[in-house]
């Protein structure tokens, strides 16, 4: 009896780990740690952009990343309190005007494949400071211009006088970006020599710069709200902001006049022209994905939507069409090529109170029609090119 009781509860046993065992089976075990026997899923590699004025527009660089598998993190690209550059960058998107002073102390990956090059417009090309684009290919650009806000109290004249630059600092109803090296640049053109010129006093003269101006710049971006809210009418300013402003019903107050345009300038003026340069690091351990990357920007599909993702100029374009996408009317002149690129330029020294400096200004003499550009180590458009 004792031995059949023995039995059926063995039976019972059985049965029930049985029906556990097949109740468990292949459920997932409670998160918690790391399980023998299984690898951990690994990190996306991560991949670094240095970027000076403008990253890559946000849904760009998602819809690249998520292509690439990568982790990407865009950083603004800046010197350290020893003057050193960041060498950890797999791109940087870099002016030529800090594009000498990074090569000098970061290795620069050579430029091996040149088929990004074969459609972008030679205006952009084979440049003083990279002369064969040997580590730098272009990407994109945009040249300042003078924003007029329309003030039916001024006379006309009076609106038109600033752009003579000769009593700019005493206007209160103007504001100037405080990029130091920009205006002293813009200064030097319109005084009728290179602003890529080499000077000696060149400390000396962005310190004069600062303390007569510090009082009337601003950030870009605070000069453009002013000319939005009416708060000036006169301003220095990248084309892009073309772009920006279209969606502001107050965009429509203000007028663009690129310098060296109308009889009340010097029509062979020109301006200062910004430019991005794409380059790799030579450190890069993902050099082919960063060769990929310029490959894209530098695709038509891309350059296409520059203007309308971020108001800069696409340089794949055909020489005489530069501004065929421009949102608002730029004249198709000659003084294009009487524009500079700004480069070659030293650190600006500390700017003075609240001023933040990386740039510099600009007067004005007049030239004739007939007048042969000045000589510049960093001419914009190039007349021999058109």
């Amino acid at each position: 009896m004792i031995a059949r009781w023995l039995a059926v509860l063995f039976i019972l046993l059985y049965a029930g780990l049985g029906g556990f065992l097949f109740f468990t089976a292949g459920q997932r075990p409670a998160s918690g740690p790391y399980q023998p026997g299984k690898p951990r899923p690994a990190p996306p590699p991560r991949f670094r952009i240095y970027y000076e004025k403008d990253p890559l527009p946000e849904a760009w660089a998602r819809a690249w990343a998520a292509q690439q598998r990568v982790e990407l993190a865009q950083v603004r690209l800046r010197q350290d309190a020893n003057g050193e550059w960041p060498r950890d960058g797999d791109v940087y998107i870099v002016s030529p005007r800090w594009l000498q002073s990074l090569q000098s102390q970061v290795a620069l990956s050579p430029l091996t494949d040149r088929a990004p090059l074969r459609a972008v417009n030679p205006a952009f090309t084979s440049q003083p400071f990279d002369a064969d684009n040997a580590v730098s290919v272009p990407w994109r650009w945009t040249p300042y211009v003078f924003y007029l806000r329309h003030d039916k109290a001024l006379p006309r004249e009076k609106n038109r006088a600033v752009f003579y630059f000769r009593a700019w600092v005493n206007d209160a109803r103007c504001l100037w970006p405080n990029d130091w090296d920009l205006l002293l640049a813009l200064q030097i053109h319109y005084s009728g020599q290179s602003a890529n010129h080499q000077f000696d006093n060149y400390a000396e003269q962005i310190a004069a710069l600062q303390e007569t101006c510090a009082a009337v710049t601003a950030t870009e971006a605070a000069c453009w709200q002013a000319l939005l809210d009416g708060k000036i009418h006169c301003s220095f300013l990248p084309a892009t902001y073309m772009e920006m402003g279209v969606a502001d019903e107050r965009r429509r107050d203000i007028e663009i006049q690129p310098p060296g345009l109308g009889n009340h300038m010097q029509s062979a003026g020109g301006t200062i022209v910004y430019l991005d340069q794409l380059v790799i690091g030579a450190g890069s351990l993902r050099a082919d994905q960063a060769r990929e990357l310029i490959a894209w920007l530098l695709s038509p599909a891309q350059q296409e939507r520059l203007i309308q993702d971020t108001g800069y100029f696409p340089v794949v374009s055909k020489v005489g069409h530069e501004f065929d996408f421009a949102p608002a009317p730029l004249p198709k002149d000659y003084w294009f090529n009487r524009s500079e690129f700004l480069v070659n330029r030293p650190p600006a020294p500390p700017a003075p109170a609240a001023a933040v400096s990386d740039q510099p200004p600009p007067p004005a003499p007049r030239r004739d029609k007939s007048e042969s550009p000045p000589a510049s180590d960093g001419s914009a458009g190039c007349a021999e090119t058109r």
